[in-house]
């Protein structure tokens, strides 16, 4: 990451079946803790895309990944939404919503950097190194996007992210 050698490998692709795949991958570890999981895709999304399905994917399975982790009990949902539409391009939006743990406030600046994590008590109880989402801040950005997290007491935490496809040409 530092060095700054991620790329992407564009191409044309099926989005839903990308994100259904990656969602399906996830649906076993969400059953075994008895976590509801979920995916909404907006109809207004084109099917047909070009990007690099295989980035995509590894975003969405970080995140929500991070989600099953650090929920006990209750649900994940991911939804998508186009936020952009301009001539043969879209913007569009990915939230994953939990029912987890709450991310302090003064801990979110530091969750998207190479190793770190918002509180060191989290490593001991959830495991991992925090590198996942420094990865997927760095491949959104490949992708014209970028992320965020916002976090309420009680209710959990959204981790979302945007990317820009190009839509296929019609033939």
């Amino acid at each position: 990451i530092e060095a700054g050698k991620m790329s992407l490998d564009i191409i044309d692709f099926d989005f839903r079946t990308t994100v259904e795949g990656s969602m399906e991958m996830l649906a076993y570890k969400a059953h075994e803790k008895d976590i509801e999981i979920a995916t909404l895709i907006h109809a207004n999304i084109p099917n047909l895309l070009r990007g690099d399905p295989g980035r995509l994917r590894q975003i969405i399975l970080n995140l929500v990944n991070n989600a099953i982790k650090f929920t006990k009990e209750g649900e994940v949902v991911l939804s998508i939404e186009q936020i952009k539409d301009v001539d043969s391009r879209v913007m569009l939006r990915f939230e994953g919503k939990d029912t987890g743990i709450c991310i302090a406030r003064e801990a979110k600046d530091r969750l998207f950097k190479s190793f770190s994590q918002g509180d060191a008590s989290t490593t001991r109880e959830y495991g991992g190194t925090g590198l996942g989402l420094a990865i997927s801040k760095e491949l959104s950005k490949l992708m014209g996007g970028g992320v965020g997290l916002e976090s309420e007491q009680v209710k959990g935490s959204t981790f979302w992210f945007t990317a820009q496809f190009t839509k296929q040409k019609q033939t």
